[in-house]
């Protein structure tokens, strides 16, 4: 929903938008969606005032990570924070760097991290935990474990299909 590309090996066109609701590509033409416009929950959504953000990147060779980081800046405001929280016991790193974190959630005893392969590439992710963690397991969207995790040095090797996604529970 957030970028479309037209482009060949050594060049192309990509409209990165704020999320609009769907592109068509007809040949060398680029169609985007500005507004939903069902009847159905709203009837009267496609009127009033509406806002949309857009731009055009010309390119050269294809690298999807790029589109993907351009559309994420596009698309996320920018939050401010003073300083650091003085308890803060745990910190990532994960590479390679297209993975996405959708969610994260801190518990007195368990960290859930859900994270996202976002470009469309069968790849391992390598995700290294700053911090004391006993355990790790693959669990389902409901926090149900389906199976433990190696994990050797604070380290995860965890696989991953195109645009999909894993929770992973960490026992602190």
């Amino acid at each position: 929903h957030r970028w479309v590309d037209i482009s060949q090996y050594d060049f192309g066109v990509c409209v990165i938008n704020n999320g609009k609701y769907g592109h068509k590509v007809n040949g060398s033409t680029i169609e985007m969606s500005l507004i939903k416009a069902g009847i159905y929950p709203d009837f009267f959504a496609d009127e009033g005032y509406h806002e949309l953000t857009y731009s055009v990147y010309l390119h050269g060779k294809c690298d999807v990570k790029d589109f993907y980081k351009k559309a994420e800046k596009l698309n996320n405001k920018i939050k401010v924070f003073f300083g650091l929280p003085k308890d803060i016991k745990y910190s990532l790193e994960i590479q390679p760097d297209h993975f996405k974190i959708l969610s994260l959630k801190n518990t007195q005893d368990k960290i859930y991290l859900r994270l996202l392969e976002n470009i469309g590439s069968t790849t391992n992710a390598k995700i290294k935990i700053n911090g004391k963690i006993n355990a790790a397991y693959l669990v389902d969207v409901l926090e149900n474990r389906w199976k433990k995790l190696d994990l050797f040095k604070n380290t995860i090797i965890l696989e991953f299909k195109p645009f999909k996604f894993h929770t992973i529970e960490l026992e602190k």
